[in-house]
C-alpha cells in the first residue's frame, strides 16, 4: 500500500494535464488496470471536488507572479509576437513608465528569427488604482495601458519595484 501511495503521487504530479495524458495512452492490460484503479480517486487526489465545490469565487485577473524591471515579457497572439521591457530610468511609483517594445507581425514567427519592429523608449503615464490588492504597503499601486501593435496589455504597478501583468480583450487601450 505504501508503494502504491507513492507511485500514485508520483504519477498524479503533474496535475490534470499529466492524467488526461495518461490516459491517452495505449497501454497494456496490467498498466491499464493499475491506471484505471488510480482514476477512482484521482478526482479527490488532485483536489478537482474541492475546486468545483467553490466554482463560485473569482478567478484571479492578474497574473499569480509578479516581474520588475529591466525583464522582457513576451506576448503572443495568433498572428503577433512581441515583447516589452520596462526600463528603470523612470519612477514607475510616481506614475511614469518608460517602456521599449518589440513586435513581429506574420503566422508561425519565432522568437529567433530576425526582423521586427522595435519602438524605443516609450513613456506611459499611469492612474492610481482605485483598489489596492495589497493594503498598507507603503506605495500607491498605479495601473499602465497601452498596446503593442494589436495586443492591448495592462500592467499594475505594486511597490516598490513590482508588477503583476493583465492581457486585455478590450479595445479601449490607447
Amino acid at each position: 500500500d505504501e508503494a502504491k501511495e507513492k507511485a500514485a503521487v508520483a504519477i498524479l504530479r503533474h496535475g490534470l494535464p499529466g492524467w488526461e495524458f495518461l490516459k491517452s495512452l495505449p497501454l497494456k492490460d496490467m498498466k491499464k488496470a493499475a491506471l484505471d484503479e488510480l482514476g477512482e480517486t484521482v478526482t479527490t487526489r488532485l483536489g478537482l471536488d474541492i475546486l468545483r465545490a467553490h466554482s463560485r469565487a473569482k478567478p484571479a485577473s492578474w497574473s499569480p507572479s509578479y516581474f520588475s524591471c529591466n525583464e522582457i515579457i513576451v506576448l503572443k497572439k495568433e498572428d503577433l509576437f512581441a515583447g516589452f521591457l520596462i526600463q528603470s530610468g523612470m519612477d514607475a511609483a510616481q506614475g511614469n513608465m518608460l517602456i521599449t517594445t518589440w513586435f513581429q507581425k506574420g503566422p508561425g514567427r519565432k522568437l529567433n528569427q530576425p526582423g521586427g519592429t522595435v519602438v524605443e523608449k516609450k513613456t506611459i503615464k499611469g492612474e492610481k488604482a482605485r483598489k489596492p490588492l495589497r493594503p498598507n504597503s507603503g506605495y500607491d499601486e498605479w495601473v499602465y495601458r497601452f498596446r503593442i501593435e494589436s495586443f492591448p496589455v495592462e500592467l499594475r504597478f505594486i511597490g516598490p519595484a513590482y508588477f503583476l501583468l493583465k492581457p486585455r480583450q478590450s479595445t479601449n487601450i490607447p
